[in-house]
């Protein structure tokens, strides 16, 4: 099997991972100046626009359908990568590949829906309770612990699946001898467990920085030769006569006994 394919998937897969951060970045700031311009102009002038609620409205669905396909094309380029990681895997003969990767995804799809389905339980009786008992609820009839529960499982989730991808970056590393895969690994782990900071998002968007350069530098696997130097017995050798050593025919003595030959 050809690497070929499996470095150009995962190379498209992973210069996505680090653009489209950025695009989701510039859109967010682009539409939030827009809105705080807005609201800039008002205040300088005394009052809002009249359509000032209007334009917020389209301002935040803009933001919204932006980071949907964000989203989507996120998912599409997981997928390209997910393939990538199987056709290496395949092509170095290590399962391990592949099969963490694999892992990693199950457990994430995993802890997005128990996250959601979990919070929907918890929204719905926590909504119904302040529609029929109206003013601010109190902290006592909030459910706190379920929502700690919920972002303490959906950590433990995030930091087994960021081992997983770890150990198959690291495992591409020691088949493909690119050390750039085993750094970019070890930043997606360090971006995750860190990741109620803002620097997480950063040290995972530079791993996928040393990913992009990893499937760059995939060569494919040197051939073995197996061809064989011509023995030397199979050369013209003259027999020592003392010890019937076979010597180079332009010997002068043997060179296991050191008798003169003739």
């Amino acid at each position: 099997m050809s690497i070929e394919t499996g470095r150009t998937l995962g190379l498209i897969s992973t210069i996505m991972f680090v653009i489209l951060p950025i695009v989701g970045a510039v859109l967010f700031v682009s539409l939030f100046s827009i809105i705080l311009s807005a609201i800039g102009v008002g205040l300088s002038q005394g009052n809002l626009p009249s359509n000032f609620p209007s334009l917020a409205a389209l301002g935040l669905a803009g933001l919204g359908i932006g980071f949907i396909i964000v989203g989507i094309l996120s998912l599409i380029f997981g997928i390209l990568f997910a393939v990538s990681m199987y056709l290496l895997s395949n092509y170095y003969n290590e399962p391990a590949i592949f099969r963490n990767i694999l892992y990693a995804i199950i457990i994430l799809i995993v802890g997005v829906v128990v996250a959601v389905v979990f919070q929907f339980l918890l929204i719905i009786p926590m909504s119904t309770t302040v529609a029929q008992s109206p003013g601010t609820p109190s902290l006592n009839s909030l459910p706190i612990i379920g929502f700690i529960a919920i972002l303490i499982a959906s950590v433990i989730l995030a930091i087994i699946s960021a081992v997983l991808v770890m150990r198959a970056f690291n495992k591409l590393a020691e088949k493909s001898e690119v050390d750039s895969f085993k750094t970019a690994g070890l930043l997606y782990l360090i971006g995750v467990l860190t990741s109620f900071f803002f620097i997480g998002g950063i040290i995972v968007w530079i791993g996928f920085i040393f990913a992009v350069i990893g499937f760059h530098r995939l060569k494919p696997i040197k051939p073995i030769s197996y061809e064989t130097p011509i023995a030397q017995t199979m050369l013209p050798t003259k027999r020592c006569s003392y010890c019937s050593t076979e010597n180079v025919v332009e010997a002068t003595y043997c060179r296991f006994c050191g008798k003169p030959l003739q």
